[in-house]
């Protein structure tokens, strides 16, 4: 009788409600007025935008010339690690 004062029901095979109600609204628009949209949206995303500067701003670190470092490196030419 136990049975009948609680039933068990796998998860699993519960009834969900998996009703999905979407409202659609659907513009009426005509092929000049898509199309320049369309233009729009695209010129919107291809727009110039302001360029970031990414020079760095250290030039020394702890006393050593980073940029004689870099230019060395890009030269081919060893330095000495224990200069500085």
């Amino acid at each position: 009788m136990a049975i009948a004062a609680a039933p068990f029901v796998h998860p699993k095979l519960q009834v969900v409600d998996s009703r999905v109600v979407a409202e659609v609204s659907i513009t009426t628009m005509t092929d000049d007025e898509r199309r320049a949209e369309a233009r729009r949206l695209i010129a919107e995303a291809f727009r110039e935008r302001p360029t970031i500067d990414v020079t760095p701003t250290a030039k020394f670190i702890a006393g050593r010339d980073v940029a004689a470092d870099v230019s060395a490196q890009a030269n081919g030419e060893k330095q000495d690690e224990r200069e500085g």
